[in-house]
């Protein structure tokens, strides 16, 4: 059994069994999964279990990754129109929670009219309410939206005030923030609705 464990250190604290699931799953089948740790504290660590060695061996390879957490609050954004903008994005997205960072794609042809998109949030909840706006149209395109495997690792932008409920402050420090530009109000948008057929 032991060759067929990991122990991950440095986790938030508000990592659940789910989060770390989808994340370790991309390694493997998951038996079992402990959280272990004091409570309080702002890191906790735990142990994952896979179904054979080679599994435990591959997951070995996301060693230093950023924290689990943070993977679960992303998510992973596919037939994004090409001329989005990040703050369009976080406005769109800000009726699932608090945003955090958003990052954008880029094209790898001139002409391409659709790209790639992460968006972070604040809560797991907004993350996985966000993954439910999937084929809803915007800017003309039917976007999807998937769980992310990956948290946003270069500069995103990071909204500090997006929601009705949210209060202004200070952007997180653990992320190349970007500010918004208070001259740019981005435009208010519908409640995202589906693509025709869909």
């Amino acid at each position: 059994m032991a060759d067929r464990t990991i122990y991950i250190g440095n986790v938030a604290s508000d990592a659940d069994e789910y989060t770390l699931r989808s994340i370790f799953e991309t390694c493997g089948q998951v038996t079992q999964i402990r959280i272990a740790g004091k409570k309080g504290l702002n890191t906790v660590y735990c142990f994952v279990e896979f179904a054979d060695a080679s599994q435990a061996y591959s997951a070995l390879a996301m060693n230093g990754l950023p924290d689990p957490s943070r993977v679960g609050r992303t998510v992973y954004l596919e037939n994004v129109a090409a001329d989005i903008d990040e703050q369009v994005l976080a406005e769109y997205f800000s009726a699932c929670g608090d945003v955090v960072a958003v990052r954008l794609g880029e094209k790898t042809v001139p002409q391409q009219l659709t790209i790639k998109a992460w968006i972070e949030f604040r809560s797991q909840h907004a993350a996985r309410t966000a993954r439910e706006y999937d084929q809803t149209m915007l800017q003309g395109s039917a976007i999807r939206v998937r769980s992310s495997k990956t948290a946003i690792h270069t500069n995103g932008l990071a909204p500090p005030r997006l929601t009705p409920n949210s209060s202004p402050g200070r952007p997180s420090q653990s992320l190349h923030n970007l500010p918004l530009d208070p001259s740019h109000s981005p435009p208010t948008l519908p409640h995202p609705h589906k693509g025709p057929g869909t």
